[in-house]
């Protein structure tokens, strides 16, 4: 009768110690939030849960790639709707002075006037959001205008930019200009 007992007892520990590690598992399930804590919980469902925290990264990149790019695009409206005033502002001073009803000292006035208007585009031309140049197409890290000053007034402005766009990719084979050719 002694080895049924013996039996009975081993199997009560074993049943016990089973009992303890699934109550273990359980509450620090329990704790952590997460019914698979290591790969050994299941390997093919930790298998799928790496791919979705991969995923879940890569869609957090292009979130921030797209707002980014949102705030890069509403600066350079701005910054155009602001030189398209310039540009009119200028077309109309350019009418007035081809219409021969200034004197030289007027035509000095507006002339200096544009030369404001030319410095004001070249400033508009530059610039810059987080860091980077909006008109430089790839080469955001510089100036892409370059203004020549002779007499303090401007002569000459140079374009150091690069001739290609600077595309964003925003989703996956989807990608979009942000920095433009100046």
């Amino acid at each position: 009768m002694g080895g049924i007992l013996s039996n009975v007892r081993n199997n009560i520990i074993y049943s016990l110690s089973r009992q303890t590690d699934q109550l273990a598992k359980l509450q620090e399930q329990t704790a952590t939030g997460a019914r698979i804590n290591r790969v050994s919980d299941s390997p093919s469902e930790a298998y799928q849960v790496l791919t979705l925290d991969s995923q879940v990264s890569s869609l957090s990149t292009y979130i921030t790639n797209l707002e980014n790019t949102v705030s890069t695009l509403g600066v350079s409206s701005e910054v155009i709707g602001s030189m398209m005033s310039d540009i009119l502002s200028t077309k109309t001073s350019l009418t007035q002075i081809t219409g021969g009803i200034y004197n030289a000292s007027q035509r000095q006035i507006i002339a200096d006037k544009l030369d404001s208007v030319l410095q004001s585009m070249i400033s508009f031309a530059n610039t810059e959001n987080s860091g980077q140049y909006l008109f430089g197409g790839t080469s955001t890290s510089t100036a892409p205008y370059l203004a020549q000053y002779t007499d303090g007034k401007i002569t000459s402005v140079v374009y150091q930019g690069s001739s290609e766009e600077r595309s964003i990719e925003l989703a996956p084979g989807v990608a979009d200009c942000a920095f433009y050719v100046g």
